[in-house]
């Protein structure tokens, strides 16, 4: 126990900030394992490809905008040729969140739930700065005002490649992925904008959210999410293949899974809406036993 790196951490050289009045880090600390769970800054490699001419369309999206990889500071609005603001990806509301992730001390497996949300930061002037009085005014009182939602393809495409959500295991005895899935099918709504834009056989693009996760003897559990769709899935925590799902009253889930005994029997639980009208409810599966589970029944997955 010496707080020592277990794979090396590497100083390396960054992109630089052209804001005037402002300092940048000439370098920061990259891991050498394990890789990234979601993207990392916008490259012609990652946007979208269904087609060539989408992936034209998208390239001409991105002109003006200024793009790179992780730590490429945002631009101003009055800087070198005014543009139109870096395009941050996985983006401030992306990546990982509060949701956490789950880890398996058997396996050493760890799994992350991450979204794919890209956003643009432009760094406009701030005329009306609002102090509190007596208050360190340091996250609030800001030069600069930012934020924006990153342009989208008509047919309301998304810039980049899905998965939109994904779910990540990490085999942390290798610091390697051992896998990685979309958090769930593609919603009817991405569905609609495929159809739309006449493409088909578009392989599942997840719940843009994050999963909650719970990680038991056999199963990863997953809700999908604030802004997911309201099932929860069981997924084989080896592979990743999916083994069971159950429909839920109603969604988005903001709560994360739970396991625990009960009279000789295991119950996994989920805190969520209720149908509209109603108000939230607790959702809870156990295995039922093998006489007394019907044909089709949902309760066969087991929650071990």
């Amino acid at each position: 126990m010496t707080g020592k790196p277990v794979w090396p951490i590497d100083e390396r050289p960054v992109p630089q900030t052209d804001v005037e009045g402002e300092w940048t880090s000439p370098t920061q600390p990259i891991p050498s394992k394990p890789p990234a769970f979601d993207i990392q800054g916008v490259t012609p490699d990652n946007i979208i490809n269904f087609t060539p001419a989408l992936k034209q369309t998208a390239l001409r999206l991105l002109e003006g905008y200024k793009t790179g990889p992780i730590f490429t500071p945002p631009t101003s609005s009055t800087g070198p040729g005014a543009p139109k603001g870096l395009i941050q990806v996985p983006g401030y509301g992306g990546g990982a969140n509060w949701e956490s992730g789950a880890a398996d001390p058997e396996t050493g497996f760890v799994y992350v739930g991450s979204i794919t949300d890209p956003r643009i930061v432009l760094l406009t002037p701030n005329s009306t700065p609002t102090p509190t009085p007596g208050v360190n005014n340091a996250c609030c009182d800001s030069d600069y005002t930012m934020g924006g939602t990153a342009p989208q393809l008509p047919n309301g495409l998304r810039l980049m490649q899905p998965p939109y959500g994904r779910i990540t295991a990490y085999d942390m005895n290798k610091g390697v992925i051992a896998w990685q899935i979309p958090n769930g099918d593609t919603p009817p709504n991405i569905k609609a904008n495929f159809a739309a834009a006449g493409l088909t056989n578009i392989p599942p693009t997840g719940s843009p959210s994050r999963a909650g996760l719970l990680v038991t003897k056999s199963f990863l559990f997953a809700g999908e999410g604030v802004g997911g769709q309201a099932i929860f899935h069981a997924y084989d925590k080896k592979t990743g293949e999916s083994v069971w799902q159950a429909p839920l009253p109603a969604g988005p889930q903001t709560a994360l899974p739970m396991t625990y005994m009960y009279q000789g029997n295991q119950y996994v639980v989920l805190a969520t809406r209720g149908p509209q009208g109603s108000g939230a409810q607790l959702v809870a599966w156990t295995v039922a036993p093998p006489t007394a589970v019907p044909d089709g029944g949902q309760r066969g997955a087991g929650a071990q």
